[in-house]
């Protein structure tokens, strides 16, 4: 496999690491993303935003029902569709997720007042920068019954590999897969995943998806994500990937 960026990144906006002397690893490159400092980060950060971006790159998504970054009432908005998902768009994938077939009047208000209270809540004190300063608001879209969870690692452009799982944590991993594999054909969401990356110009992302019947579903993204990796594969990045990563943002090393 080609580990050499695909694209010409270049800087991103540009992206400041402070502590330098820490990129010596995998899991050090991933501790680091606290600390950037990157308007293009922020904006993707917001799953609005990003969901916007899936749409522009010709993903297949949950169907968008309604989104605000102001205080409203809900309610009737909520009574329309049989199930959804509400979330808020600037706070971690599973901070404050709500899906729900709402039993009663009782359960909607307790949405209402939970979503729209996220307005006035900050991402965790672990978070990235970029995610505590993106844009606050919340998205109400459509729930999608899954067979499996696949999230994506992506380095340079490249979909490096993929994890399967039945749900959303790694508890329920059933394998790593690549695009050639027993399971299901994701080539087309593959080569997606290559046009977006030309266009995010983002060194290294996940990308998740949600799998049915109907179809394979861009839900949402992470950066340098902290999802534990197979040892052989964390140090192919260690001894590859960093390098490059100094060469790029650090010329004057070399």
């Amino acid at each position: 496999m080609n580990w050499e960026p695909e694209y010409d990144y270049g800087f991103i906006d540009p992206i400041f690491y402070p502590n330098v002397e820490l990129l010596g690893s995998y899991d050090s490159l991933n501790h680091s993303r606290k600390d950037i400092k990157s308007e293009t980060l922020r904006y993707y950060y917001n799953k609005f935003n990003i969901k916007k971006e899936f749409i522009n790159s010709g993903f297949k998504v949950p169907e968008l029902y309604h989104h605000s970054n102001k205080r409203e009432n809900i309610i009737e908005t909520l009574r329309k569709y049989d199930s959804f998902v509400a979330k808020p768009c600037h706070m971690s994938e599973s901070d404050l997720v709500i899906l729900k077939n709402p039993k009663s009047i009782a359960d909607y208000e307790m949405i209402n007042e939970k979503i729209n209270g996220s307005l006035t809540t900050e991402a965790r004190e672990n978070e990235p920068d970029m995610l505590k300063y993106c844009d606050k608001g919340f998205i109400i879209e459509e729930y999608i019954p899954v067979l499996y969870e696949l999230k994506v690692f992506v380095v340079w452009g490249c979909p490096l590999l993929a994890d399967l799982r039945s749900g959303s944590t790694e508890f329920y991993r059933l394998d790593f897969i690549g695009k050639n594999n027993p399971y299901f054909d994701w080539s087309k969401e593959y080569d997606l995943i290559k046009e977006f990356s030309k266009k995010i110009k983002l060194d290294f992302y996940r990308i998740d998806f949600l799998i049915n019947e109907s179809g394979i579903y861009a839900s949402e993204c992470a950066f340098m994500p902290s999802t534990d990796l197979p040892d052989d594969i964390k140090t192919h990045l260690s001894n590859k990937w960093s390098r490059i990563y100094y060469k790029l943002y650090y010329p004057q090393l070399f």
